[in-house]
């Protein structure tokens, strides 16, 4: 039985994601070299009928022992990103939108590892869809302020707090 090769992406971001939260790619190769890289170009663009851009490469080995490979391209997609608006002076009344403030990109991934006379080679690539990132960031509603993260005490000890049964 022969054996199946397969290099894929196994997990990407959300469509629209943002910038400032990670923006994880996860692939696994069938490739058994020891020394097996993933490289990834960033490609970008902020008008959809321009061309995209090179940004960046990054290299990855397995994550940590497993048999996958994980990427964040959230560092380098911030860099293009700048503020939702911009108030055009002298007049301070005017705002106009800001074209940076969310932006398309795709990574293009390529299996690297050494060839039969010892050169890093490049092997097979799989490229991304399309995502889009922007400048903004979920905000949680919270009506906490620094004493309700303080433990209350007796006598300068701090005392236990009761944790139900279910906290374990």
């Amino acid at each position: 039985m022969a054996s199946q090769t397969y290099f894929n992406i196994q997990r990407n971001p959300g469509y629209i994601s943002s910038a400032y939260r990670p923006l994880i790619f996860r692939l696994t190769s069938s490739v058994g070299a020891l020394e097996l890289q993933i490289k990834a170009e960033i490609y970008a663009r902020n008008d959809v009928t321009a061309t995209f851009t090179y940004l960046a490469t990054k290299y990855q080995k397995k994550y940590k022992g497993t048999a996958y490979f994980v990427f964040d391209v959230s560092n380098v997609i911030q860099t293009q990103l700048s503020f939702d608006r911009q108030i055009t002076l002298p007049a301070a009344s005017i705002i106009t939108a800001c074209n940076n403030s969310i932006l398309e990109y795709k990574v293009v991934f390529t299996e690297v590892y050494y060839d039969s006379n010892g050169f890093p080679t490049e092997y097979r690539s799989v490229t991304s869809g399309i995502f889009k990132a922007t400048n903004s960031i979920w905000q949680v509603e919270d009506d906490h302020d620094l004493n309700d993260y303080i433990i209350p005490g007796t006598a300068g000890k701090a005392t236990s707090l009761a944790f139900s049964p279910a906290f374990s």
